[in-house]
């Protein structure tokens, strides 16, 4: 790395603080910016103080446990647990899984190859973090996007004549054919009856709603469109509205056997997508 990783270290051991802080501040990885014997000491420097990485023992006088005070540590700052128990780091797994800053446990003493183990920790995050960032990003774009980007679609007056209305993307339901006007029936939120384009194909709709907003819509082969936003599937035989109250039996779109396996694959990583978006920090995996 181009600089070194500054980091502050929790130890109640005074014997093992001072082994660290030998290790660190022989290694060209790391430096040490502080060093506390306490929970509450760390914490209160972290108020006005921005380290890259936090190393702490999991175990403190008491009783007191790192990771039965884990919320308290600030979520945009990597955080490493260090423990000379094995039940402890065990312990902690439950815990650290629902702080999206802890990068790992390692186990004591600490040694310069795991001084390299936690580097390799260390970097992962951040390109986790880099990569969440741009994908948030990105989907806040697609958002946006589709709130901004309207279709001009038509209702139709008693005397058959067409008003042009313009309806925001993100409003879409889902599209169908409809042979009576030779053209699409398009449901959108809010509206009890469905919108129509007459003398449009499906491909023709999609093409236009992905030129404006890639991403939002799934074509269901020749039945039909859906917005990912606002559609679900019922298993894999159908896609309906998300929200119950558009969830009649006339509002859904078969879904070819041949495509089943593939919609639903789109539509899950679609909501994981959409459930990263709402955390923005994001869990990791170890």
């Amino acid at each position: 790395m181009s600089r070194k990783i500054h980091c502050i270290l929790i130890d109640d051991d005074p014997q093992a603080m001072l082994a660290m802080k030998d290790i660190f501040n022989k290694s060209d990885l790391f430096h040490v910016d502080d060093s506390f014997n306490t929970i509450d000491n760390a914490l209160a420097y972290l108020q006005n103080h921005y380290p890259d990485l936090i190393i702490s023992d999991i175990e403190f006088p008491g009783q007191q446990l790192t990771y039965h005070r884990i919320a308290e540590f600030p979520d945009d700052i990597p955080l490493c647990l260090i423990s000379g128990y094995p039940v402890y780091v065990g312990q902690s797994f439950p815990f650290v899984r629902e702080k999206a800053s802890v990068i790992g446990t390692l186990n004591k003493p600490l040694t310069p190859k795991l001084l390299q183990v936690l580097l390799n920790l260390y970097v992962k995050y951040k390109q986790r973090q880099e990569t969440n960032s741009q994908e948030y990003s990105h989907t806040t774009k697609l958002f946006q996007n589709a709130q901004e980007q309207k279709l001009t679609l038509y209702r139709t007056k008693d005397d058959h004549s067409l008003v042009p209305v313009r309806i925001p993307i993100s409003q879409l339901i889902m599209a169908s054919p409809n042979r009576l006007f030779r053209g699409l029936s398009v449901h959108c939120l809010y509206s009890p009856k469905p919108f129509i384009m007459p003398n449009t194909t499906i491909g023709e709709l999609f093409e236009e709603i992905d030129s404006l907003c890639p991403g939002i819509c799934l074509r269901i082969g020749r039945s039909g469109i859906a917005n990912l936003l606002n559609t679900t599937t019922d298993g894999f035989k159908n896609i309906i509205p998300r929200n119950p109250t558009y969830a009649t039996e006339k509002l859904r779109i078969a879904i070819p056997i041949r495509l089943q396996q593939d919609i639903k694959e789109a539509i899950r990583q679609f909501d994981q997508r959409i459930k990263h978006h709402k955390e923005h920090l994001f869990k990791k995996e170890f």
